[in-house]
């Protein structure tokens, strides 16, 4: 990760524009993000109730279908898939939180910039 030295009020104010549009993008990611999410959660729990009522009619007990379902490539894939969309869906939230916090490092240093003028 490359530091960059800000050294003045128009380098702050650049810095701020660039968050507002980072913050912007993650915004919109997070937004896909959550239908990805929800669309494999839908696909992984339609799958699951398929498989455990195919189960249930091959003769199944009840206690033995929650230990074997999990097993199953396609329950196992879908799943998988539904995990890997929750972590991307976590990371989008976490990157929107980071990049608020900068904005706010950001408004502090402006703040000290440009209150030593009596400008704020």
């Amino acid at each position: 990760m490359s530091e960059k030295t800000i050294f003045d009020g128009m380098d702050l104010m650049t810095a701020m524009h660039e968050k507002i549009q980072e913050l912007e993008k993650a915004q919109n990611e997070y937004q896909s993000g959550g239908i990805a999410y929800a669309t494999a959660e839908r696909d992984y729990k339609k799958a699951l109730t398929m498989w455990t009522m195919r189960l249930k009619d091959q003769g199944y007990s009840s206690t033995l279908i929650d230990k074997v379902i999990y097993g199953i490539e396609e329950i196992a894939d879908l799943r998988y898939q539904r995990d890997v969309a929750k972590v991307l869906y976590d990371t989008r939230l976490e990157r929107i939180n980071c990049t608020k916090l900068e904005m706010r490092i950001l408004e502090g240093q402006i703040n000290r910039e440009y209150g030593k003028y009596g400008v704020i």
